[in-house]
């Protein structure tokens, strides 16, 4: 569940703003709710409305006056309304926020304008005005953690079958095609055309015909279709269902090159002349494809080779293991430090905030709003307790770590430091991959102090029982 949640006042972030100085209170409520109120009066944004009307004048088209030539009190009742609207609005985002900064006040979501202090505004006749805001404030709270705090740490084992699994991803991704005579393995991939029929096998006049198809009998769904390719040679002529061979039809629509509608309505036979037969080989589990996969000599034998993968599916495991000992980690803590929350401004907030919510689905769904807000604040919490910083260097590792990743997808390994760091760099322009990277290094250095300051029992399992874990 998406949680939007904003804490203002963290270290290094300093508005520079110049603001005019005006009559701002805050009125506590309770220890978390606060009302903060601002008095703007004429003198405040006299002169900038002023300066933004003689700039309107300027530049204003009005009918029987040249160009910055109408009368000043025309454009004022023209546009004076809403130069002033824009105007307050600027001066009260400003000075709020730099009031909340000033005076160290640690707020959760945003200011709402108040529900029972905000009185009537009337821009039109008023000259001085008055804006309360309701704001919620963060608790106060410690988080203590010591090796008297328990919980599991689940290992994964490496499995036979999940090192069979890998070898095979590697032998199919490094193995080779090759054009041969005729179907022998049942694996091959067939070209050629493909002829809507009817029941005698005769082509349908008008049907649908795709001069130009490929079809894959590994992947054929139906043993009866598959049995009809056994033996088959170049120049065959196959009839068979494909709605039967191949029940997807997103896979079926491209085999006739037709859309997904179209394909919905299909039930007839085809008919397929076999053009060509291409036979998929896997790669040999040799020194040529340990070098593929590892590199030039770092591994230099099959029992190195399962070495290798054995300890790449354990890192992989790990991240998994630290994944439920997250969600064990936030549960325990958020039990533990039992914080209190303004929750009826939290709710109004939600709302406000997101456009896909509703107050019936935020008030059914809070408990689970109410603990992702609170586990923010406890990991605000632990990084300033324990002075734990992201640096740098460690968001460029994260970076890197995501590229090498999604080469690896591509079936690109072993790619050199250089080339990563700049596609490393290239993912943190996107403001948004940053703030993930930066967010995911923050998750695991936390994660890491939780580690070492509280007491692990580790529990091996199997991955199916890991599984069930989360059910």
């Amino acid at each position: 569940m998406a949680v939007f949640f904003l804490v203002f006042l963290k270290k290094g972030i300093v508005p520079i703003l110049i603001i005019t100085e005006m009559n701002i209170t805050k009125t506590n409520v309770d220890e978390l709710n606060a009302v903060i109120k601002l008095e703007i009066e004429k003198n405040d944004y006299e002169k900038k409305v002023n300066d933004t009307l003689a700039d309107y004048r300027k530049k204003a088209n009005i009918d029987g006056f040249r160009p910055g030539k109408a009368p000043m009190g025309m454009v004022k009742k023209m546009y004076g309304t809403s130069v002033l609207v824009e105007e307050i609005n600027k001066m009260i985002s400003e000075n709020l926020y730099k009031y909340i900064f000033d005076n160290k006040i640690n707020v959760l979501g945003e200011p709402l304008p108040s529900e029972t202090e905000q009185s009537e505004v009337d821009f039109e006749n008023d000259e001085n005005f008055e804006f309360a805001f309701d704001v919620a404030i963060a608790p106060e709270f410690e988080v203590k953690m010591s090796k008297r705090d328990k919980l599991s740490y689940y290992k994964i084992k490496v499995s036979e079958e999940m090192i069979d699994n890998r070898i095979s991803q590697f032998t199919r991704m490094y193995g080779s095609n090759a054009v041969v005579d005729g179907v022998e393995a049942g694996t091959e991939m067939l070209k050629g055309a493909m002829t809507q029929v009817d029941e005698k096998g005769e082509a349908v006049e008008g049907g649908i015909v795709n001069d130009n198809t490929a079809i894959s009998l590994e992947f054929m769904k139906d043993e009866e279709s598959a049995a009809k390719f056994k033996d088959a040679k170049v120049g065959d002529v196959v009839v068979f269902n494909p709605v039967k061979a191949y029940p997807n039809k997103a896979d079926f629509a491209a085999m006739l090159n037709i859309t997904k509608e179209e394909a919905e309505n299909v039930t007839a036979d085809f008919k397929i002349e076999i053009v060509e037969i291409n036979r998929f080989s896997p790669a040999e589990v040799t020194d040529e494809l340990f070098t593929k996969v590892y590199g030039e000599g770092t591994v230099k034998n099959e029992e190195e080779f399962k070495a290798k993968i054995v300890e790449e599916l354990s890192a992989q495991l790990a991240n998994d293991s630290d994944y439920k000992l997250s969600l064990d980690v936030k549960e325990k803590f958020v039990k533990k430090c039992d914080l209190k929350l303004p929750e009826a401004f939290l709710k109004r907030w939600i709302v406000a905030s997101n456009k896909e919510v509703n107050a019936e689905q935020v008030e059914k769904e809070f408990a689970h709003y109410a603990d992702d807000i609170k586990w923010q604040l406890i990991k605000t919490k632990i990084m300033d307790d324990n002075e734990l910083k992201v640096e740098e260097a460690e968001i460029m590792e994260m970076a890197k770590d995501f590229a090498r990743m999604q080469m690896q997808q591509y079936g690109l390994a072993n790619v050199p430091d250089e080339h990563l760091q700049g596609f490393a760099t290239k993912i943190l322009e996107s403001e948004q991959e940053r703030r993930n990277i930066v967010e995911k290094t923050r998750e695991i250095k936390i994660l890491n102090h939780v580690k070492e300051s509280i007491k692990l029992e580790d529990k091996e399992v199997e991955v199916e029982e890991f599984n069930k874990l989360f059910e």
